[in-house]
């Protein structure tokens, strides 16, 4: 009863087999010849070494796990046998396996399993331990278990062949008190392995896209991905220093490496984001379409080297598809090299340089001139029907549509972001930083002033007319008011802040760093504004501004010097006057110092002369200040423009 029951668990092990073998894509056959070299003679039947072999049937499991049945068959001596007696057995072996490197292959093993064999007693019974009646017969037929533990040391000639040495311990029962033999076993071995399945392909890679490509995002996906690949190993072997990088030919300045992986096991698969150092080229889809690219998958097996290239095909949102997810990725459209904000500015600016406001600080003056040259050139607020900004900026998962610089000043007119993005443009290729804040129905543009809190209370009638964003303070623009002045787009821009309860706010040189600006060979045709209705709309703003802002501030002062008449004081109220563009006044105000040798008070008068082109008086004020301090910027930079001046006027005599 007791050998039936072992046959049934063996016989239950092997039908186990057979069910994981429905789910293993490979299986493998050993075939071991070994010799057992028994370590108690006293304890087993046998008299001396055993010779013999094993065969397994091994199925891979989790790429470290082994089982299967195997047969065995062994040749063993004992006192009364006139020669070797047969023994066959047949079992379930189970063992775990690892490939520190790439040839290399350790394992260690387990079987159990049921053996049978004759046992002959010979004729006399004479000095053996067991005790037979001489009536029985002489030989009879034997089973019982057997039990195997022992390890592989292996080389992989390849993926599907492998040889070795294997050593263990072998135990064959006989009784209670017996081993048929037992002791130290040791063999060479060798493995076929088989794969059940065909694959076309060794290295598998599927790709997932599940959103085009924003070539507006272009520079961030080298640190985000654009998609995904899922690669396979279809080898007999794990594969090694796995490299997957990906190009497209001249959509990307080089081949970007995604994923390293150390090591990839058989039938296994991996998840790599595939990120790319995308170029300019991608500003070319005007409209929606897809390109070629390869991603390019380097390996070793078995310590040889391999590469693989899978062609892909890529899709990709034309230029101006934009997603408010992160509102900073606009920057992507602001860019101080574009061709046509960058000609429009330096032109702008060339024809204020010569009339330009003493006193007033240069980033407010041009940034002023520049918006009125956008309001005279006709270019207007215009909501957008099929995208607008003040649902679209809501909407994480749909695409807006922006507008670059050369197509707003090309279309003169765009949505409050599309007017956004022109005229940061033209501020930052004049060297002017700015802001965007992001309302519900607008886009503020903050120009930053480079302008410190105490200069900042002598040009504006209170801080408030400022924001302070990071201890930088920033004028406030609308754009969509912008149709209404510089000044009136300040002021409403103020009152849409004061009133909103939820701003955004990009700072255009921090998020520069994250998208770079997309370029755009395309150059907007385009008339320049008219010089004098430019002027007027200037001046119209200018007046404003000076009215309301420094007029204020020039009666605030005067009342001050009253109260303290300091040559501080007297220089304060002389700024405000020169900022009016009252000169009379202001020489007045400054001269109240400048007789007591105030270096500020008369470096102020010398500009005042040299802009009303009276070299003579300014050189003469220029002189006295160098006079008590050669190193005065303001001086010698006034003394060189008199002597360019008087350059220029001999030339033109001759």
């Amino acid at each position: 009863m007791r050998t039936l029951k072992h046959k049934k668990h063996i016989l239950a092990l092997c039908s186990l087999w057979f069910a994981v073998q429905a789910f293993s894509s490979d299986f493998s056959f050993r075939l071991t010849p070994e010799a057992v070299i028994p370590l108690n003679i006293k304890e087993s039947i046998s008299t001396g070494p055993s010779y013999g072999g094993i065969i397994n049937a091994d199925i891979n499991l989790l790429n470290f796990l082994t089982v299967g049945p195997e047969l065995s068959f062994q040749l063993y001596n004992t006192e009364f046998s006139s020669g070797l007696s047969p023994i066959f057995g047949t079992g379930i072996s189970a063992g775990v396996y690892y490939a520190p490197f790439s040839r290399l292959m350790l394992s260690a093993n387990g079987s159990v399993g049921m053996y049978f064999g004759n046992y002959e007693f010979g004729q006399s019974n004479a000095g053996s331990s067991i005790s037979v009646n001489p009536s029985y017969n002489t030989s009879f037929i034997m089973n019982n278990l057997y039990f195997r533990g022992y390890a592989d040391l292996s080389f992989r000639v390849n993926p599907n062949f492998t040889i070795g040495l294997q050593a263990g311990y072998s135990d064959y029962l006989f009784d209670n008190s017996k081993s048929v033999f037992s002791g130290l076993q040791a063999g060479i071995t060798s493995k076929i392995t088989i794969d059940t399945k065909k694959y076309q392909n060794k290295i598998e890679l599927d790709l997932l896209q599940e959103e085009y490509i924003y070539p507006l995002f272009a520079s961030s996906y080298k640190n985000y991905p654009f998609a995904y690949a899922y690669l396979t190993n279809r080898n007999n072997a794990e594969i090694r220093n796995v490299k997957v990088s990906f190009k497209a030919e001249k959509y990307t300045s080089s081949a970007f490496v995604c994923s390293e992986t150390p090591r990839l096991q058989k039938g296994k698969t991996i998840e790599i984001p595939l990120m790319a150092d995308f170029s300019n080229e991608l500003s070319q889809f005007s409209e929606n379409g897809q390109f070629p690219a390869q991603i390019i998958i380097e390996y070793s097996l078995l310590g040889k080297k391999y590469t693989e290239v899978k062609e892909v095909i890529i899709y990709s949102y034309n230029r101006n598809t934009f997603n408010w997810n992160d509102p900073d990725a606009i920057v992507a459209l602001i860019s101080p090299n574009d061709s046509s904000s960058l000609e429009l500015s330096k032109t702008i600016i060339g024809i204020i340089r010569d009339d330009t406001h003493l006193g007033i600080n240069k980033n407010l003056e041009y940034s002023l001139a520049l918006l009125e040259s956008i309001n005279t050139m006709g270019i207007i607020y215009e909501r957008d029907v099929q995208t607008p900004y003040d649902k679209y900026h809501n909407y994480f998962d749909e695409v807006d549509y922006i507008q670059f610089p050369f197509q707003t000043i090309t279309y003169k007119a765009g949505d409050c972001d599309d007017l956004a993005v022109l005229y940061s443009s033209m501020l930052s290729s004049v060297g002017i930083n700015s802001i965007l804040i992001f309302t519900e129905d607008d886009v503020i543009c903050g120009i930053d002033l480079n302008i410190s809190n105490s200069a900042a209370s002598k040009q504006f009638s209170s801080l408030d007319r400022l924001i302070n964003v990071d201890d930088v303070l920033y004028l406030p623009v609308s754009m969509k008011n912008i149709e209404k002045g510089y000044y009136e787009a300040w002021n409403l821009a103020l009152e849409e802040i004061n009133t909103s309860e939820d701003l955004t706010v990009t700072v255009i040189s921090d998020a520069w760093e994250n998208y770079s600006p997309i370029g755009i060979t395309e150059k907007a045709m385009f008339s320049l504004p008219n010089v004098k209705n430019l002027n007027k709309r200037i001046t119209n703003s200018y007046n404003k501004y000076q009215k309301n802002e420094i007029v204020p501030i020039g009666k605030k002062l005067t009342q001050v010097y009253k109260e303290n008449p300091t040559d501080s004081n007297s220089n304060a109220v002389g700024m405000a006057y020169l900022r009016m563009g009252n000169f009379d006044q202001a020489i007045k105000w400054f001269e109240k110092s400048a007789v007591k040798e105030n270096v500020a008070a008369m470096a102020n008068i010398g500009q005042i002369y040299l802009a009303k082109n009276d070299y003579s008086t300014a050189e003469k004020y220029f002189q006295r200040v160098l006079a008590i301090n050669p190193e005065h910027a303001g001086a010698l930079q006034g003394m060189e423009r008199i002597k360019n001046q008087r350059s220029v006027s001999i030339d033109g005599n001759n």
